[in-house]
């Protein structure tokens, strides 16, 4: 996210839940779904909707006959070329970045029951089972 200035360390605040519609160019987060729930790639980037989905209204007024939205992604960084969102359902939106840290401004602090699974894993090392 060269363009956007953020820098590798930043930290990222998101607004995350069920949207009920797509908000063209804001930076979003995106995953790109994998064969196996929450193992898919994510990205930040600018969801750009090229073409609103189109009805066709038959004589009873029912809407008939559509075409899917031209939905587009882009990095913001210029060497990156944009692609064309596949209407398949391979991508979820997951949320819009609200506002970017710097590490320096940021100060994690690990919740009580966060800290006693911290001290195992500093004394047997890391847990390499995949859940």
């Amino acid at each position: 996210m060269i363009g956007d200035d953020i820098r590798d360390g930043d930290t990222g605040i998101f607004e995350v839940g069920g949207f009920l519609s797509i908000y063209s160019d804001r930076p979003a987060l995106i995953e790109k779904v994998g064969s196996e729930e929450g193992f898919g790639a994510w990205a930040i980037k600018r969801i750009i909707i090229q073409r609103q989905r189109v009805y066709t209204h038959n004589c009873f007024g029912e809407k008939t006959d559509w075409d899917e939205p031209l939905i587009e992604l882009h990095s913001s960084n210029p060497r990156v070329p944009s692609h064309q969102l596949d209407p398949s359902g391979q991508y979820r939106l997951r949320g819009y970045l609200l506002r970017v840290l710097r590490p320096e401004d940021v100060k994690l602090i690990l919740l009580p029951d966060s800290q006693a699974i911290w001290r195992r894993r500093q004394i047997r090392g890391p847990d390499t089972r995949r859940y």
